[in-house]
């Protein structure tokens, strides 16, 4: 069984030994189980943002140590007030493979190493237009932000 896990867009391609929390009882009362992630090293790339918050949040509850991603959005990433001896906040553009080698070696100089890599990191363009009047420039900085990053993040990963 790996020892690492990679999530993308909330689909779990590896993963770690654990089962997940909160489950319910025959009675529907939820139970706390050992989910196996105390201790465990987690990247959340897009952290500052709201989902990304929201999941770098909850591994810190299950006793994770969390590397915080942001691009430009520190103060965000910093209003989640994790405890700092649980978690780093590392600022980078994801698009440039220095920036990605940098977080990855930010994270293990901190914790020794990464076990789980959460690739939530992205942008959603503010200017609606359509396909046929998109500006290559526009369409490539699309792609950077979503799949480069994505590509740069799960290679240093593995």
């Amino acid at each position: 069984m790996p020892t690492n896990k990679l999530v993308l867009n909330g689909t779990s391609v590896a993963s770690i030994n654990g089962s997940h929390s909160n489950r319910a009882n025959k009675r529907g009362a939820f139970q706390i189980m050992e989910t196996g992630l105390t201790g465990k090293v987690v990247i959340v790339t897009g952290a500052s943002g709201g989902i990304g918050s929201a999941v770098a949040r909850k591994f810190a509850e299950e006793g994770a140590q969390v590397v915080l991603h942001y691009r430009r959005q520190r103060a965000q990433a910093e209003a989640l007030e994790l405890p700092r001896e649980q978690s780093l906040l590392v600022g980078a553009d994801l698009t440039k493979e220095a920036a990605v080698r940098q977080l990855f070696e930010s994270a293990v100089k901190r914790f020794g190493r990464v076990d789980t890599l959460v690739a939530n990191a992205g942008s959603w363009e503010t200017r609606d237009v359509p396909l046929q009047e998109m500006s290559l420039r526009q369409w490539r900085a699309t792609l950077d932000a979503v799949l480069t990053s994505t590509f740069l993040c799960m290679r240093e990963f593995f």
